[in-house]
């Protein structure tokens, strides 16, 4: 169903290529269905103990949802984790992970507000993103980035950089980290949430997005202080 794309050289001969689709989950919270990578797994292991999976690896049956507490809570008063799960889920255990999820976010937001970059003029940043769409030199999206990433050389730090939104999920971001420092690009973080992002580049919410081209790049390097972007070089933080 459009899955396999034929290639065929002068010689006559043909050859396949599979497109990676990426896996979406439904949130038993608040119902959307999202790429696999930035919801949060609740697991019945094989002993019967209910959990978060923040790595999403642990072995049992499994449901979803976002990555926060408002959903957690709406799948909690609907009962469709005991749905799925196929079990009983205590409010012991609710609770338990409700703190195990509050308290994951919390160091999250630590981590990311000590390293917070300073970008002078952000509204003029969110501006170049525009006209960078508009010439068609910007990636929109966590997997196209991903995509584009994997389909790109290493070391190519002058030539694409990544603005990851302040609000990314715990999956998002660690997924945009690991990439960046993988294939060595340059990642800098903003104030600017999903919303304020996708909106400024003519999408919905977007949690990052990707300049491409060393003119569109050394932009916006003159728009981002010296000391922010040697910061997030090669996609590395300041530890």
């Amino acid at each position: 169903h459009g899955s396999i794309i034929i290639f065929g050289d002068i010689y006559g001969s043909m050859s396949t290529q599979k497109i990676r689709k990426v896996p979406l989950r439904q949130c038993l919270g608040c119902g959307e269905h999202k790429p696999k990578k930035e919801l949060l797994r609740v697991v019945r292991t094989p002993d019967g103990i209910i959990l978060l999976d923040f790595t999403g690896k642990k072995s049992g049956r499994g449901a979803y949802i976002c990555p926060s507490i408002s959903c957690l809570k709406k799948a909690r008063k609907s009962k469709r984790i005991e749905s799925v799960l196929e079990c009983n889920v205590s409010d012991e255990v609710y609770n338990e992970m409700e703190e195990s999820l509050r308290k994951s976010s919390e160091e999250l937001a630590v981590d990311e507000l000590k390293d917070k970059p300073t970008v002078p003029d952000e509204k003029r940043l969110l501006g170049m993103l525009g006209l960078c769409r508009k010439s068609g030199k910007l990636i929109a999206g966590v997997p196209m980035i991903c995509k584009y990433l994997s389909q790109t050389k290493k070391d190519a730090q002058d030539e694409l950089t990544v603005i990851e939104a302040f609000d990314t999920s715990y999956n998002t971001h660690k997924r945009l980290c690991d990439r960046c420092e993988f294939y060595k690009v340059n990642r800098i973080k903003i104030f600017s949430d999903c919303i304020t992002l996708g909106h400024a580049v003519g999408k919905g919410a977007v949690a990052a997005v990707a300049v491409v081209g060393k003119d569109m790049c050394r932009a916006i390097s003159g728009i981002v202080s010296a000391d922010t972007y040697s910061l997030y070089k090669s996609g590395k933080e300041r530890s």
